[in-house]
């Protein structure tokens, strides 16, 4: 009986610090819809590669789900090359492989990092791409220090 009762305690701060965790996460940028990259980057019918669906499928760009609606984070986008997703983002995601789910990656772009001198990764995409990656790779647990 006791520990039933320690197990749902547990659970509901388990949910309460996903949702914190959430609201975190969504709130740290701007988050974009289909539409409204597809009108960032000017798509055209003709060329199949600027839609967004196509860069998630190839693991260029991830998003999340909220309220029924498809939503990247802007800052994946490239401004300097017409809104295109950055080079770095696709090893990164490749470091993390399919083990975290898009909420666990949009987490870990958000929150400070040591690697990074304590900035956050989504803070550092348009730098040097070498610690980026090596930090994807020790939250991952795919680089050991040596």
């Amino acid at each position: 009986m006791e520990s039933n009762r320690i197990r749902g305690y547990l659970e509901r701060q388990r949910a309460r610090a996903r949702e914190r965790a959430r609201e975190y996460v969504f709130g740290s940028t701007r988050w974009l819809n289909v539409e409204e990259i597809e009108e960032l980057i000017d798509s055209r019918p003709n060329d199949p590669r600027a839609l967004p669906s196509t860069w998630k499928r190839e693991r260029e760009i991830f998003a999340l789900h909220v309220d029924g609606v498809e939503r990247f984070p802007i800052y994946l986008l490239d401004p300097d090359d017409g809104f295109r997703p950055r080079p770095v983002v696709r090893k990164i995601l490749d470091a993390f492989g399919d083990q975290w789910t898009d909420w666990e990656l949009a987490n870990w772009f958000a929150s400070a990092n040591g690697y990074l001198d304590g900035k956050a990764p989504m803070d550092c995409l348009s730098g040097p791409s070498e610690m980026l990656i090596k930090a994807a790779e020790a939250a991952a647990g795919n680089y050991l220090h040596g």
